[in-house]
Order: C-alpha cells, then sequence, then structure tokens
C-alpha cells in the first residue's frame, strides 16, 4: 500500500471530487506510484527508474514524503514520491530517512505533469527545484549512514522529454546528465549546488556528507507517464497532454478505486 497521511488521504479525495483530473498532477502522480506499488509490479516497472537495478519486492512508496533538509533555514522537501531502503522519520507524520541494510538503494521521484521545474526557494533565488532534490537525495541518511545506490528519477509526459526546448527542467536536466552515454555530469551538479547560499548545517545524528564522493553514487533517468500507464493498460499511442474523454473517465475511475484501497 502506498504510504500517505490522513491529511494526504483527504486532499487526494477532494481533488477527485472536484472533477479536474486532467491535470492535476497529484492525482496522476499517486496512480503512477499506486502502479508502481503492486506487487507483480516493482520488479517490473520499478527497473524503468532505477537503471534496471534488480530489486526485492519488500519495500514501500512513500508519497509526498520529506527528508530532512540539508539547508539552513529551508523547509522540508515534499518529493512526489520515493522508494527504496526507507523508514519514517521519528514520530513525524511524512517524514522519512535511510533505512539502512546491505546493498541499499533510494529513489526519489519528482513527477511534471504540465508545470515546470521552480527556480527559487524563499531565502535562496539561485536555488532550483532539481538541484535541491538532488543534494536531498545526495544527503539522505540515517546517524550518519548512506544509502549505497542513489536515484534520481524526472517523471514526465513524453511530449516534453520528446521537445527538450519546451521546459526548464529539460535543461537542467542536460546539464546535470549526459542522456545518451548515462552519466552525470559532476561538475555542473557541483556548480549548482556549490552556487546556493543558504549554510550547510550538521545537527543530531545527521551530518553533511562529501558530496563529490557521493556523486558517485548517483543515477539519473527521465521516466514518462505514458511508459508505465500504456504498459499497465495496454494503451498503444497513448499521450496524457491529448486524452480522448473515455481514456480520461477510465483513468479517473482507476484513481478512485487507488484511493480507496488506502483506507480498505
Amino acid at each position: 500500500m502506498v504510504k500517505t497521511t490522513s491529511n494526504q488521504f483527504r486532499e487526494l479525495k477532494r481533488k477527485l471530487a472536484n472533477g479536474k483530473v486532467r491535470e492535476n498532477e497529484k492525482l496522476w502522480n499517486f496512480l503512477i506510484a499506486s502502479i508502481l506499488d503492486k506487487k507483480n509490479n516493482k520488479s517490473r516497472y520499478i527497473r524503468k527508474f532505477t537503471d534496471d537495478l534488480v530489486t526485492e519486492d519488500g519495500f514501500d512508496i512513500w508519497f509526498e514524503s520529506q527528508p530532512l533538509p540539508p539547508r539552513e533555514d529551508e523547509g522540508n522537501t515534499a518529493l512526489d514520491f520515493s522508494f527504496g531502503d526507507i523508514k519514517r522519520r521519528g514520530d513525524t507524520k511524512s517524514g522519512i530517512e535511510y533505512d539502512p541494510v546491505e546493498d541499499s538503494f533510494v529513489c526519489f521521484v519528482e513527477g511534471k505533469l504540465f508545470s515546470d521545474c521552480s527556480t527559487r526557494v524563499r531565502k535562496d533565488p539561485l536555488r532550483n527545484q532539481l538541484i535541491r532534490i538532488i543534494e536531498n537525495l545526495l544527503c539522505f541518511q540515517s546517524k550518519g549512514k548512506f544509502p549505497d545506490k542513489l536515484y534520481f528519477t524526472l517523471l514526465t509526459p513524453k511530449i516534453f522529454k520528446e521537445n527538450k526546448r519546451s521546459k526548464l527542467y529539460s535543461y537542467k536536466m542536460q546539464e546535470y546528465w549526459d542522456e545518451e552515454s548515462d552519466t552525470i555530469r559532476k561538475d555542473n551538479i557541483l556548480r549548482d549546488i556549490d552556487s546556493c547560499r543558504n549554510e550547510r548545517r550538521n545537527q543530531t545524528d545527521w551530518r553533511y556528507p562529501d558530496i563529490e564522493g557521493r556523486l558517485d553514487r548517483l543515477n539519473i533517468s527521465w521516466v514518462t507517464y505514458e511508459e508505465i500507464l500504456a504498459e499497465e493498460f495496454d494503451m498503444d499511442g497513448l499521450d496524457l497532454t491529448d486524452l480522448e474523454e473515455r481514456e480520461l473517465e477510465g483513468f479517473k475511475g482507476e484513481m478512485e478505486r487507488k484511493i480507496k484501497e488506502i483506507r480498505s
């Protein structure tokens, strides 16, 4: 079952009841997370997000979870969803931290339906949303212990992956990741992390890591909603930005079933 809080459950129900499903990013992200969470799907779909990593099924999908932020005076980053060796952080409702095991992995997913990535946070005009999530991933830990493998995945409609001049996140992805060779561009990631203004901080049972060393464990990928939905529902030629009404109603019904399962 996808890990959600009571407030998240109520918000999903409210958004579905409003009927404006077509452009509701939160509902589509929840649907994808629910598909990934199905027992017989984990090894099938998770590999799209984790560079063909072979995994066991014994982990949860965390919806809109919040790792501890690595920057002073920066609020928690609400990930669209995450999975891997993760556990709840203390007595928080949506906070997460690393759950140490051998040969561990963690994946943070940022889903962008029609929106673009934000270009600043309240106290730092130079901090774009992608580098904020990547730094959170590089710093993800539990009492100074860190995951072995790190995955950051951008999730968008296929039209934006095929037209890479349409969104700011396309340019940042090209700066951070060489898609052709499937390698990260360390210098560009380090540059954008170092340009951020807020001081890094160490806390009780938390330390800022050697970022350059952690980058050796980072993988970046770009997955489309259609890759998952078309395969799951056997729908050739699916285009999330140009859905027919019958297709939309079908997905809406699937969202409703998945949301009901949360409290069943």
